[in-house]
């Protein structure tokens, strides 16, 4: 029976070898997208920043739309590194 032992644990580990490699993927793309919100949001930062010069009574609607592009980020970045 123990000559059976190396046989099953090399086919778990065969087993397991696939799903490592896509958690592997995963977590590469959750990097990029993470690091994409982040840019995203300075983005929106210094459009903020612009329209308080600009248009500091907010005539153009764009304050408003991107304070919510920021804080909808803002809540995604959360949630991403609370998984961390």
């Amino acid at each position: 029976m123990q000559k059976n032992q190396p046989t099953q644990l090399q086919s778990v580990a065969e087993g397991i070898e696939p799903l490592t490699n896509i958690v592997a993927q995963y977590t590469v793309e959750l990097d990029e997208r993470q690091q994409q919100l982040r840019d995203d949001l300075a983005y929106f930062d210094s459009k903020l920043k612009d329209l308080e010069q600009l248009d500091p009574h907010d005539f153009s609607g764009l304050t408003e739309i991107y304070r919510k592009h920021a804080s909808h980020i803002r809540g995604l970045l959360v949630k991403l590194e609370s998984n961390d």
